[in-house]
């Protein structure tokens, strides 16, 4: 009687640890899930805040060729107004005529440069900011993409003294996902500036892509001063980052791990030395 008795506690004892268990199981999984929707909503927040930098950053190259148009042309009026003056009261002379073909020509080319140059801006900031908002696939030129990439982030990069250099085929043509790229390569970029050099400091940008096959290798690699053997392991998980103190969030590396091996099914290692730079190897399959 006293073994069964034993037995029966032994059993509610057991059955009451399998119930607190199963309850601490059950907030565990709760707990993760949130936690996954919360690093999705981040990593959202993150892409958006990077779309609205880049929307800042072209609205303030545009002003500058957009300015310089609108100060030549009000200037072309005003010198027209001044010839159709002379001319309707019989005052104008070749001097005058000639003059106004000069001002005519060298405003006409200021204006038309400084135009092309807003358009290209425009240009390259709509296909990227539709690309990373969009997410869809396409054809495109991967050379000529970069290019684009690194001319909507221009506003960034030209405040640095960073070269950036780019090799890569002019025949490379894919189709995959452009807003993918456009983040992987702008957040390894801005990844350099913030964590690789000091303010104001010398450094050179390499991006040197080939393709094989069905495979296409992007090697990215900065001089600045590289990374720490103890932080290396652990660069591409969520919210490391070794700049908190500055407003670093820790997604930068996170996104472009995540793009990289969902969406664009390709892999990324990283080599690293403290004051000897840094290089990041992708893969990506076309």
């Amino acid at each position: 009687f006293i073994f069964m008795n034993k037995l029966s506690t032994a059993k509610i004892s057991i059955e009451k640890t399998n119930n607190m268990l199963k309850a601490s199981n059950d907030t565990l999984k709760k707990t993760i899930h949130n936690l996954k929707q919360t690093q999705e909503q981040l990593i959202a927040s993150e892409k958006m805040a990077a779309l609205g930098g880049l929307v800042a950053g072209v609205a303030h190259e545009i002003n500058t060729p957009v300015g310089i148009s609108l100060t030549g042309i009000t200037h072309l009026e005003d010198s027209t107004k001044n010839i159709i003056a002379k001319y309707e009261n019989k005052k104008m002379s070749q001097n005058d005529f000639d003059e106004y073909l000069s001002i005519s020509n060298e405003i006409s080319s200021l204006v038309h440069n400084n135009l092309k140059k807003a358009a290209q801006l425009v240009r390259s900031f709509k296909q990227v900011a539709v690309d990373q908002s969009s997410e869809e696939k396409r054809i495109f030129n991967l050379k000529d993409y970069i290019n684009e990439i690194l001319a909507s982030i221009n506003s960034i990069t030209k405040k640095t003294q960073l070269t950036i250099k780019v090799h890569c085929p002019e025949d490379i043509i894919i189709n995959s996902y452009p807003g993918s790229y456009s983040q992987v390569i702008s957040n390894l970029i801005m990844n350099s500036i913030v964590h690789g050099f000091k303010k104001n400091e010398s450094g050179n940008i390499k991006i040197n892509i080939e393709k094989q096959d069905k495979t296409i290798e992007l090697i990215y690699i900065d001089d600045g001063k590289g990374i720490s053997k103890d932080n290396l392991p652990k660069i591409f998980d969520p919210f490391f980052t070794t700049e908190r103190n500055s407003g670093g969030s820790g997604l930068g590396l996170n996104i472009i791990y995540n793009i990289i091996i969902s969406t664009l099914n390709g892999t990324i290692s990283c080599e690293s030395e403290e004051n000897k730079g840094t290089k990041f190897i992708i893969t990506f399959n076309v």
